[in-house]
């Protein structure tokens, strides 16, 4: 049997063992005693009272140590690497199975048992007879131990971990082509010359080459010391075994060993026939001979036997002050003290200028390791073309011509192969014997190349899963969920794991909180996940994915326990699974799989891994269907249904006792939610976000007691949270909390006395919020304009310092009469809605008054602000906040300065506040302004933004001054506003050299070469609906790291500018709503350019000849231009030979604002253009 569960359920009964009792401990002391006592004497001899007073005074750690050491001593049957061994023996496999399934069965009562532990009051007397079923399961479950035992005393054997072990001596190896550049960095800084960098650095320099297995680490290494081994007086070469003790002593003795070794090999080599011995009438000449295995084993021994002062001898003595350069070959994991330790010592012994080269998959060993974070060097799989060059190699015979079928076949192989060059070579190599014949290509890439992976492969990766300790297997195991290259949430992740019951915090910590840390060492320590997005302001991971191979490792060691789904599948699922994940797209044509005709009590997870959102609200899972899944599977932990269509939740929902995670997002028909969810006692993730039409949570929600994670955003529907939501004092995420909404008339609802309506039903929805001060990440409040502002304060919003981002929204439908009073309720309002210091983000959404509050000034944290269809005048507060990175103001009809002189009347405030206020600014987005004409009242012409990366204009017609951006690097982006603030940027080099000196990032003058000029760092830049001429004085030729440019409704553009063949950096180049009628011809200069775009010009009349000079082009699209189309047709156009080596062309003739559409969909989706437009939670949808 091969990935054998019988590990993992062992772990999870223990850690929930231990979990509950930690929980019951801190309640009912007495409970916990008449709980644990029936189970202790299923696993112990000794007396159980003395058992359990010892777990009784226990702290939490000694009491997990102790349940350990009962568990281990009952359960030494099981393997604790069971899912390391292949399990033949027909007897061990029905053993094992009869023991998987008393382990299940104790597992579902741990959750009993952990459901009523983490109530605020637990049941004694349901905990006493939980604890009497679970010690009688125990005993059965140690018999079962006991006969496997018997069973497989003779039919199993220790796994050898074989790896291989190189000998630079020996092993000569050649790099190939894609390794070529790496060895060329980091050759670069083994040989460095580092005598300004600090004695030690000089003395022994540390490189780091990182990266997961397969990609090279090893070959790159060797290459290197090959070649540096005669610049260095003492080269050493050490194999650090996967399982080696990884302490200072090992590596001492490592390195003393591989240094004996290496005098054996040179004496061999240059005096062969002094070196002989005479054994048995043997003479050693290579590694492999006995004696040199004996003089080996022998050194060690003698290593073994000394102690530190005279092992440290032997080391200072087989070093002798030489230049060393030392390779640890294969590191996995590393203490930052012991290193440090290990480099001082090093220092004392050896010769200036000695490096060390390090080989790791792990990136944190990398940087423990590493001197400077320049200093570790990460390999990355291959590109698209050197994988096809690299398997080609190895694949196709020299000389052969191959059929367009086979190129096609092996284009799906490589992608498959993830860009990994063992499994490229390995895979290459097994096809190299196959005839090159469509059918046998295909027959091996539908049937057997996932053998070639399990058995030649994946070996040499599962290393990476065997060092992982049993808590982060079970979690990565699970990733095997996902497609492969699906970008993983880093939150829902987590969720996920919890609802798997994989995680168990200690010592007060949070869930989520240890949750981050297991995925922090997926990715640092063990390199299985790659990041994907990070989040800049804290550095934290929200999104990972796995490499190809890596996630065919999941899926490996997920083995039975697994059963991914693709569409149209008819394989028979293992009555085994537990975590079931559909891999396509389900439509209305979808039925239910015969997975569910029969129950499966097994069955934990149902995922929808690639479901999608679709603007229809068809049901394409329909209520049967998932009446059918619950009564099938009523073990879920985890139901994911969203995107389903489904119109109505089945009642039956309440059946799953076991739940905790429950995803209904995305499904628009949904108006509301049966009571009986209220009734699954350990529901802790709702996810509803995106039910456009819920109008009610469940009037019950007070009992869902675990909950912990309530989405709603994106629920336009909802009128009012449920009365008891406060009572739910472990939620962290209540992404919105609406309250009742007013008719329109801004008096009163219909149903209720005016009284009533604005204090005592306010007054009552607020006061929900006041004890949930465990709200954690995005809390959004709607209908503010209901509440009287003498109330806002019950909201408690001070108290809630895990908030990151706060939005308060008032409603918008205000009649003429009422808005002055709206503006006074709006600020009074404001005032008692002051949040936590620590609070990050804070948006307002439709304010009314005509100033900010004072509290403003309190946020001293503060590094994004929104004001979004607000009324304000006077921003006088924000001028202050010197913390503040993003500035986010839209359409705010009344604003005409950011800055005002007003300001200053103050004594405490002067204009200096408002200089530091735009030195912290990284982003500033400027939209639907009509009158604002500057950012302050008077010029100040001296300013520039120091710091600032991205800036958004748009819809500001009489802005005219503001400070000057030369330091732009993201985005600009210029709509229907002046151009007078961009050209004098790109005039005035002053402000570089002014800008650098305020930072202290440069001292460099305008004389120094390293000059560059402003918005030379540039990326995309966008100009739209403003005057833009073809003779304009932009300087286009200071844009020289410019990537992508738009020019949109531009009319009085003839032609491109001139200067504008000096960017030949742009590898996109859209032209929209122009009247240019021809290109220049000096558009073949753009050599890089990639993609190229005309939307709705109706004059240009046709493509230059230089078109054909453009190398990289591999997109061309035409829409909604009408002459161009015509002469671009395929074949018959009078353009079509101009562009027929272009691999991409999109031709359509549609109506410009379906074009438009189309065209900013994929602007969105590919260019990042969705800064430029307002997103969730600040703007426009």
């Amino acid at each position: 049997m091969e990935e054998s569960t019988v590990s993992v359920i062992t772990d999870s009964i223990l850690l929930k063992l231990w979990y509950a009792a930690v929980q019951i401990r801190k309640k009912d002391v007495e409970g916990l005693k008449a709980f644990i006592s029936p189970i202790i004497e299923a696993l112990t001899d000794d007396p159980v009272k003395k058992q359990v007073e010892d777990l009784l005074a226990s702290d939490e750690d000694k009491l997990k140590e102790l349940l350990q050491g009962a568990f281990s001593s009952r359960m030494k049957g099981i393997p604790g690497g069971a899912e390391k061994k292949k399990i033949k023996n027909h007897e061990v496999k029905s053993t094992l199975v009869t023991l998987e399934d008393a382990l299940y069965k104790a597992d579902d009562l741990m959750e009993e048992v952990y459901n009523e532990a983490t109530k605020p009051v637990p049941n004694s007397k349901q905990l006493v007879s939980l604890g009497d079923k679970l010690g009688g399961q125990m005993k059965n479950i140690i018999k079962d131990v006991a006969a496997r035992g018997k069973a497989t005393a003779t039919t199993e054997e220790p796994r050898k971990i074989i790896t291989k072990e190189w000998d630079p001596l020996v092993d000569m190896l050649n790099l190939d082509s894609w390794l070529d550049e790496h060895k060329k960095v980091v050759k670069e800084k083994l040989v460095e010359d580092r005598s300004t960098n600090g004695d030690q650095e000089q003395h022994v320099a540390v490189v780091a080459i990182v990266g997961y297995g397969g990609l090279g680490k090893t070959t790159l290494a060797l290459n290197l010391f090959q070649e540096q081994m005669t610049n260095f007086d003492l080269p050493i070469w050490v194999n650090v075994p996967y399982d080696f003790n990884m302490r200072m002593r090992s590596l001492v003795e490592g390195i003393i060993v591989s240094k004996a070794k290496n005098s054996l090999h040179e004496r061999i080599r240059t005096d062969p026939e002094n070196c002989k011995t005479t054994t048995h009438q043997k003479t050693i000449h290579s590694e492999t001979s006995d004696e040199i295995i004996s003089f080996i084993e022998k050194k060690k021994q003698h290593l073994h036997n000394l102690n530190e002062d005279e092992l440290y001898y032997e080391l200072r003595k087989a070093i002798d002050g030489k230049r060393l350069l030392l390779v640890l070959d294969g590191v996995w994991d590393m203490h930052s003290e012991m290193w440090l330790a290990f480099k001082n010592l090093l220092a004392n012994v050896v010769g200036d200028g000695s490096r060390i080269l390090i080989t790791t998959r792990s990136r944190l060993v990398g940087k423990i390791t590493a001197s400077t974070e320049k200093d570790v060097h990460m390999l990355t799989h291959l590109d698209e073309r050197n994988s096809c060059d690299l398997f080609q190699r190895f694949a196709f015979p020299p000389g052969k011509p191959v059929k367009s079928e086979i190129v096609e076949i092996a284009v799906g192989i490589v992608k498959r192969c993830g860009g990994n060059p063992f499994a490229l070579e390995t895979v290459g190599k097994r096809l190299n014997s196959i005839n090159l014949e469509t059918e046998d290509w295909s027959s091996f890439f539908n049937t057997e190349f996932q053998k070639v992976v399990n058995e030649k492969i994946l070996p040499s990766l599962k290393l990476s899963y065997d060092v992982l300790p049993p808590h982060l297997k079970h979690c990565f195991a699970y990733c095997g969920v996902f497609p492969q290259q699906s970008e993983i949430d880093v939150k829902n992740l987590i969720h996920l794991w919890i609802a798997q019951g994989l995680i168990f915090p200690s010592r007060g910590q949070q869930m989520e909180d240890v949750g981050y840390d297991y995925v922090k060492d997926l990715c640092e320590r063990y390199s299985l996940f790659e990041q994907v997005e990070v989040d800049h302001e804290n550095g934290f991971v929200t999104k990972c994915k796995m490499p190809n191979l890596i996630h065919d490792l999941a899926v490996h060691v997920g083995g039975p326990r697994l059963a991914t789904l693709k569409e149209k599948d008819k394989r028979i699922i293992d009555e085994r699974s537990q975590n079931v994940s559909f891999h396509f797209h389900f439509d209305r044509s979808w039925k239910i799989p015969s997975l569910f005709h029969e129950k499966r009590p097994r069955i934990r997870t149902i995922i929808l891994a690639s479901q999608l959102q679709e603007e229809n609200d068809w049901e394409r899972l329909r209520k049967s269907a998932c009446e059918k899944i619950i009564s099938r599977c009523k073990k879920l932990r985890t139901l994911d249904l969203h995107s389903t269509g489904i119109k109505a939740v089945p009642e039956s929902i309440g059946k799953l006792k076991y739940l905790r995670y429950l995803d209904l997002s995305e499904n628009k028909a949904i108006k509301a939610l049966p009571e009986s969810i209220t009734t699954i006692p350990s529901l802790m993730t709702l996810k509803l976000s995106s039910c456009y039409g819920l109008k009610e949570l469940p009037k019950d929600i007070r009992k869902l007691v675990h909950l912990k994670h309530l989405e709603i955003d994106w629920c336009y529907s909802l009128t009012h949270m449920p009365p008891g939501l406060g009572q739910l004092t472990q939620l962290e995420t209540l992404s919105e909390f609406v309250l009742k909404r007013s008719t329109g008339d801004g008096k009163q609802t219909p149903t209720l006395p005016k009284c009533l309506y604005t204090k005592d039903v306010d007054l009552e929805s607020l006061e929900e919020l006041a004890e949930l001060n465990n709200l954690r990440g995005e809390l959004k409040i709607k209908h503010l304009r209901n509440v009287d502002a003498e109330y806002s304060k019950v909201a408690n919003l001070e108290r809630k310092e895990h908030l990151k981002s706060l939005i308060l929204s008032w409603e918008l439908d205000l009649d003429s009469d009422g808005i002055d009073k709206a503006a006074n309720k709006s600020q009074d309002t404001l005032e008692g809605l002051k949040p936590n210091s620590k609070l990050k983000e804070l948006a307002l959404f439709g304010y009314r008054g005509d100033k900010l509050s004072d509290w403003l000034l309190s946020l001293t944290n503060l590094v994004k602000f929104s004001l979004q269809k607000c009324e304000c005048v006077n921003l006088q507060p924000l001028t202050q906040l010197t913390t503040l990175k993003v500035l986010i103001l839209d359409n705010m009809p009344s604003l005409k300065y950011i800055s005002n002189k007003s300001d200053y009347h103050n004594s405490e405030i002067t204009p200096s506040a408002s200089t530091e206020f735009i030195k912290k600014l990284e982003e500033v987005r400027l939209t639907e302004l009509p009158d604002l004409e500057g950012w302050w009242e008077e010029s100040d012409a001296s300013l520039a933004f120091p710091r600032l990366s991205k800036l958004i204009i748009e819809d500001c017609p009489k802005l005219h001054s503001m400070p000057l951006y030369p330091n732009l690097k993201e985005w600009l982006v210029l709509k229907n506003t002046s151009l007078v603030t961009f050209i004098n940027t790109m005039k005035d080099k002053s402000f570089v050299k002014q800008t650098m000196n305020d930072e202290g990032s440069s001292k460099q003058t305008m004389n120094d070469k390293k000059y560059a000029p402003p918005l030379s760092n540039l990326q995309n830049l966008c100009i739209g609906n403003t005057d833009v001429r073809s003779k304009e004085e932009i300087r286009w030729e200071s844009l020289t790291s410019l990537l992508f440019l738009r020019f949109d409704n531009v009319r009085k553009l003839k032609a491109l500018p001139e200067g504008l063949q000096h960017v030949t950096t742009l590898k996109e180049l859209d032209i929209w709503h122009c009247t240019m009628k021809n290109l220049q011809g000096w558009i073949g200069k753009f050599k890089q350019l990639r993609r190229l775009a005309f939307s709705s010009c109706p004059n240009l009349k046709s493509l230059p000849k230089e078109i054909k000079d453009l190398s990289d082009l591999e997109t061309l699209e035409i829409a909604d231009c009408p002459i161009l189309l015509q002469r671009c047709q395929k074949k018959i156009g009078a353009d079509s030979k101009k562009i027929e080596r272009i691999e991409n062309i999109l031709l359509q003739q549609q109506p410009q604002d379906h074009i438009k559409k189309i065209y900013e969909d994929d602007a969105l989706k590919t260019k990042g253009l969705y800064e430029y437009y307002w997103d969730h939670p600040h703007g426009k949808k």
